[in-house]
């Protein structure tokens, strides 16, 4: 295996607003933050519960709060890359909703990282995330890519290890990543 250098991403200074603006009624508002966690790191694990708790799942804070409570959104969802550490909140919604779609994603970030996640959404994301990586051995696809993803972001996780990590997980490694996770763009 060829030795891949993590690619340096700097915290930001200010969070940057940016809109592009079409004659339409569905936009996607976009949330880009810096992530204080990488793959080859030991809180990769936290990492991923973080995720899955704010918009990794059906179950997630986003999908319920700005798509089912607060019919905002037709979706909501957050996705990582855990290599370059960024990620991304995306719910796509009525232009009109900009201001109170994104107040309310943002109010999901604080909860995480105050540490507001209910029994219920840690043992969903939990049990999501655990039948997600041991499927994933049956799926040559998956398995390629996550040696892959092993090779370029500096360390090989095996299923059964990460398996043990996520179940290890509290609610406070969850905050602990919450916290360091930096708004960058909207």
């Amino acid at each position: 295996l060829v030795d891949i250098p993590a690619p340096a991403v700097a915290q930001p200074d200010s969070v940057r607003t940016v809109v592009e603006r079409l004659d339409v009624l569905q936009g996607v508002l976009v949330l880009g933050c810096r992530l204080p966690v990488r793959y080859a790191d030991d809180a990769y694990p936290a990492l991923l519960m973080y995720n899955g708790v704010l918009g990794g799942f059906s179950h997630s804070k986003l999908f319920m709060e700005v798509r089912e409570r607060a019919s905002l959104a037709y979706t909501a969802f957050s996705r990582m890359d855990t290599v370059k550490g960024v990620q991304i909140l995306f719910a796509g919604i009525d232009v009109g909703k900009f201001e109170q779609a994104r107040d309310i994603m943002l109010r999901q970030l604080d909860d995480v990282r105050e540490g507001k996640v209910t029994d219920s959404e840690l043992e969903a994301t939990r049990k999501a995330l655990v039948n997600g990586l041991r499927s994933g051995l049956d799926d040559p696809g998956q398995i390629i890519h996550a040696r892959l993803l092993g090779a370029v972001g500096g360390r090989q996780w095996g299923v059964d290890e990460l398996v043990a990590a996520v179940e290890d997980v509290t609610r406070d490694d969850i905050a602990e990543v919450a916290r360091g996770v930096a708004l960058d763009t909207v």
